[in-house]
């Protein structure tokens, strides 16, 4: 089970030991502050090799994606959008990153991982709120990946 925080901004992995019973919890981001609270997790194995990746879509705009090592362990988390690592930023530094014309505009990404279009590669569903002068609005969108031979 992935679970992410509000406060201190953390995402939790939860291994399942059947019949309801979890391991201790493991930490895949440790004190994001304002970027992770509101985080939302999705777990796909993305590169086929048996292991999970992580996709987490933040309170400020991004993605972050963590590419899950054979024992268990995830690699340093790297923007979608960016390709920058993200070492615990604040929301204002992973904003700043993202631009002044970001790939989504707005905030609070929430993300869905499968193969919308059929073609063997994983896509992401992607939706967020986005500030307007009647208010706010949403939008979902769909980033198409392409299949690699």
């Amino acid at each position: 089970m992935l679970s992410g925080l509000y406060s201190p901004g953390e995402v939790h992995f939860y291994h399942g030991l059947g019949k309801g019973a979890f391991a201790a919890r493991t930490v895949i981001e440790e004190n994001r502050n304002e970027s992770a609270m509101m985080a939302c997790t999705n777990a796909a194995d993305c590169d086929a090799d048996g292991d999970l990746d992580l996709f987490i879509g933040d309170e400020a705009g991004d993605i972050t994606f963590f590419r899950g090592r054979e024992d268990g362990a995830y690699e340093a988390g790297i923007s979608i959008f960016t390709g920058l690592t993200h070492a615990q930023p604040k929301y204002t530094e992973v904003r700043d990153s993202l631009g002044e014309d970001p790939v989504i505009p707005g905030y609070r990404l929430r993300l869905a991982v499968a193969d919308w279009n059929r073609d063997g590669a994983l896509d992401l569903l992607i939706g967020n709120c986005e500030p307007t002068e009647a208010g706010t609005t949403g939008h979902v969108r769909v980033l198409l990946r392409k299949q690699l031979l």
